[in-house]
């Protein structure tokens, strides 16, 4: 089932929906760990622009934005980092006492990059966030383990 997570600053909005792993078939690390997403991006500071891109994450990425996210929540201060392998979407959430900015981009290589700096977010946007990544990791967990 598609999982949706959504983070939203003023003037804009990212949302990431996780479909289905790619390789269904696989539970190994390699093959079985990937996940076919779309990301949404929006900004709507002055001039609206909105663009999509297809792309697939490992599961340990929105997994890793999710712990982050909700460390970031619970101390109300710090930073969360998405770091996408592919390099097709990258986010940076900073707070400090409960306010603070989004910055990255959604990248659709080798044509297009939007980039989206300093957006103010708060608690009121990013507590939501923070449960909404926990739930796309719950529905695509990371499967197995790598071989080193």
């Amino acid at each position: 089932m598609p999982r949706e997570a959504t983070l939203v600053g003023t003037g804009f909005r990212l949302q990431v929906v996780a479909d289905r792993y790619e390789f269904d078939d696989f539970d190994n690390w390699h093959d079985g760990n990937w996940v076919i997403c779309r990301v949404d991006a929006e900004l709507v500071s002055g001039d609206h622009f909105s663009g999509r891109v297809g792309i697939t994450m490992l599961t340990r990425e929105p997994a890793n934005f999710a712990t982050d996210l909700r460390r970031l929540v619970d101390d109300a201060s710090g930073t969360a980092d998405l770091i996408h392998l592919e390099g097709q979407v990258g986010l940076t959430v900073s707070l400090d006492a409960g306010k603070g900015s989004i910055k990255g981009f959604v990248a659709k290589p080798p044509v297009v990059e939007l980039e989206f700096a300093e957006n103010e977010t708060d608690l009121s946007f990013l507590v939501p966030a923070a449960r909404e990544f926990e739930a796309v990791a719950r529905e695509f967990p990371v499967r197995d383990h790598p071989i080193v």
